[in-house]
């Protein structure tokens, strides 16, 4: 019963091997360095002696659902749910109540990406073991995080080719945690990410080949709306690339004859010369000065 999290780096799954609670349990495997790790159980606090099946974790990669025999419900197999405290901690497990669980057993929910609604199977209305799928609203204590979908893709500054296999780690802006991880596609360089509404965040995107660039995301002020994703592009700069440095003259100044100090008129053209120039960034100004062969060689 594999769930793969929206960011592509955690395969939540059910296995009896050994070392877990007794029955079915939920475990999950992280993706690092080209590599699936060694699988890691998550803990009594979700798995018990009874089965825990059908993980299902939400676009906001941070609500696991789930179906279990061995946690208090109301009878067969109910479905909880849970919320990521951090990477390897989940809150204690909750019963969604009736109607989503009855006496008979409910399990493999799937819940739409504004949270408002869930699919489920149930075998209520029929013999044991004859499922049928059912759909539900969803009250708003039982919904996901609201998270914003981010669409965009990762392209070279210079070319505008799109870059496959780019990384790009979102991180807590204010204590530098990282929070999420997503790589763009292998074909097209694209990606999706999804992120909890209300908080900004930082991102680092980087590449082989290529400059690393930081910058933010900000969410404070969004209302989520699944429906009409935020695109988002992530230019990157080729490694050891340098600006190209360009003189621009920008303007000549005449002094009178025999004197060292400028005229009002002479600064207030200097003054209207550099008003395009005061909001630029990353410019360097060079004032050159010299005489000619007129005047007194003694002043």
């Amino acid at each position: 019963m594999p769930c793969l999290s929206p960011d592509n780096r955690d395969l939540y799954f059910v296995s009896n091997r050994e070392g877990g609670y007794g029955g079915m349990d939920i475990w999950v495997s992280r993706f690092t360095d080209g590599l699936w790790q060694m699988p890691r159980n998550l803990g009594p606090g979700i798995n018990t002696e009874g089965d825990e099946t059908a993980p299902f974790i939400h676009i906001d990669n941070r609500t696991l659902y789930f179906s279990s025999t061995g946690q208090t419900g109301m009878g067969g197999a109910d479905i909880f749910y849970c919320r990521r405290i951090n990477d390897s901690t989940w809150s204690a497990p909750i019963n969604m109540g009736y109607p989503i669980n009855t006496t008979a057993n409910e399990g493999s929910i799937s819940i739409t990406m504004d949270g408002t609604k869930a699919y489920l199977a149930s075998d209520r209305d029929s013999l044991k073991g004859n499922y049928d799928i059912y759909e539900t609203k969803l009250p708003s204590h039982l919904q996901p995080v609201p998270v914003a979908v981010i669409n965009g893709y990762v392209y070279d500054s210079l070319t505008q080719a799109r870059l496959n296999y780019s990384t790009i780690h979102i991180q807590d802006i204010q204590t530098g945690e990282q929070l999420y991880r997503y790589v763009t596609n292998r074909g097209d360089g694209s990606f999706m990410m999804t992120l909890p509404a209300g908080k900004k965040y930082l991102y680092v995107a980087d590449r082989v080949g290529y400059q690393e660039i930081t910058d933010t995301i900000s969410l404070t002020d969004y209302t989520p709306d699944v429906a009409k994703p935020i695109e988002y592009n992530i230019p990157l700069l080729p490694q050891g690339y340098s600006a190209p440095i360009n003189d621009s003259l920008i303007i000549t100044i005449l002094f009178p004859l025999n004197s060292t100090s400028l005229t009002d008129s002479a600064k207030t053209k200097i003054q209207e010369a550099m008003m395009p120039w005061l909001n630029e960034q990353g410019f360097v100004l060079i004032i050159n000065g010299y005489t000619d062969n007129t005047g007194t060689p003694m002043l």
